[in-house]
């Protein structure tokens, strides 16, 4: 058997790795994503309500947003959009997130976007990031139904 085990190991967790990175540099979404991931660091935002592709009923939208770097967010700079119109006010700000209800979701679906400008994990600078998620509102039951 061979004196140096430790070799084969290493050379098999290499192959590995190679083909999973080359499996991987095939998705744009995930080439995308560690580029950013590489510049930048852990995403700035997180949004906790609503989920993506979530069915609601119809009223006030529930919108939670955290800040998971809040060291390196700059909080004053945070918009909310819902279908592109500046819904920033109606959410409670703070230094770790923002919450409130959302008016004027529309029945079907829905688009939001939170932005916010934070500091990279190096070096100087600001740049934006942002999470656009889409919601769904149901429709109203039928009243003429006997």
């Amino acid at each position: 058997m061979s004196k140096r085990p430790w070799l084969f190991v290493s050379l098999l967790a290499v192959a590995v790795l190679a083909a999973a990175g080359t499996a991987a540099l095939r998705d744009p979404g995930l080439r995308g994503r560690a580029a950013r991931l590489a510049l930048f660091g852990s995403p700035l935002l997180e949004v906790n309500a609503p989920l993506p592709e979530q069915w609601i009923a119809q009223g006030g939208v529930q919108v939670v947003v955290r800040y998971p770097l809040a060291d390196r967010t700059a909080a004053e700079t945070f918009r909310c959009l819902l279908n592109g119109r500046d819904v920033t006010e109606r959410l409670t700000r703070g230094a770790n997130g923002a919450a409130g209800s959302v008016l004027g979701a529309v029945e079907g679906a829905n688009r939001l976007r939170v932005e916010v400008f934070g500091r990279p994990w190096w070096g100087g600078g600001w740049f934006e990031d942002a999470v656009e998620i889409t919601f769904h509102v149901r429709p109203l039951p039928g009243l003429d139904r006997a």
